[in-house]
């Protein structure tokens, strides 16, 4: 398969998902969304799969982040092409607004590791994942779910912490892709950090690491077969 990806800054890649990515043989293209003239030459139609990355943009500051506005429409365009499309946190924000749905400010941030709940709702994507597991989240804003879609999954502060949209359309609101190097340079971003009930210090979140990452880790690639390859 060949997969096209919207990466939104030079620090928000794809973390553990280039691991998967290469040990199933897929191609991939990483278009750096925020660089001008970043769509020139593309042709959607000649990937097979779409993974949108987070950013620590917001889907609605687009005054500060001119260039969100053709990637909204390029989401609107290659979802008219009915393909495997993934979002992750503001991808999935993205894919919800494109589909109807509303982003805005969370009551709280949510950031660390916490557990999400899967809902009783069937998805074939998800026989492998638990009903709890501990993730990685680091996020400001939430999102409504748009008409149509599929409730999958919650947290104790985030309702909607995953969806889906038909058969080719999948969003996780936290950071199953995460990786220590990625976690440690966000904390370091963001050293004013005051631990509360959503929000884990970098000591706290350190922790979790040595049988969090790897239990996440193992679920999301066990998600990335069954979406991708339809198993």
């Amino acid at each position: 398969m060949k997969f096209l990806i919207f990466q939104h800054s030079p620090e928000d890649n794809v973390g553990s998902t280039f691991q998967w990515l290469d040990s199933n043989n897929h191609s991939y293209v990483e278009l750096h969304t925020y660089k001008t003239n970043a769509w020139d030459n593309l042709k959607l139609e000649e990937h097979d799969a779409l993974i949108i990355l987070g950013g620590s943009m917001n889907v609605f500051e687009t005054e500060a982040n001119p260039w969100l506005l053709e990637e909204k429409k390029q989401i609107k365009n290659w979802i008219k092409l009915d393909r495997p499309t993934l979002g992750i946190c503001l991808g999935s924000q993205l894919l919800a607004e494109a589909l109807g749905g509303e982003v805005k400010k969370a009551s709280q941030k949510e950031i660390g590791f916490f557990p999400v709940e899967k809902k009783s709702s069937h998805s074939n994507f998800l026989l492998d994942w638990p009903e709890s597991l501990s993730v990685f989240h680091w996020h400001e804003c939430v999102f409504s779910l748009p008409k149509g879609a599929t409730h999958l999954m919650n947290s104790s502060v985030t309702p909607n912490q995953a969806f889906s949209f038909g058969e080719m359309i999948f969003g996780f609101q936290f950071h199953p892709e995460a990786e220590w190097p990625w976690i440690e340079d966000a904390y370091k971003s963001s050293p004013d950090l005051k631990p509360s009930e959503s929000i884990q210090d970098k000591a706290g979140c350190k922790e979790r690491v040595p049988h969090a990452l790897e239990s996440m880790k193992k679920h999301y690639f066990l998600f990335l077969d069954r979406f991708f390859h339809r198993k």
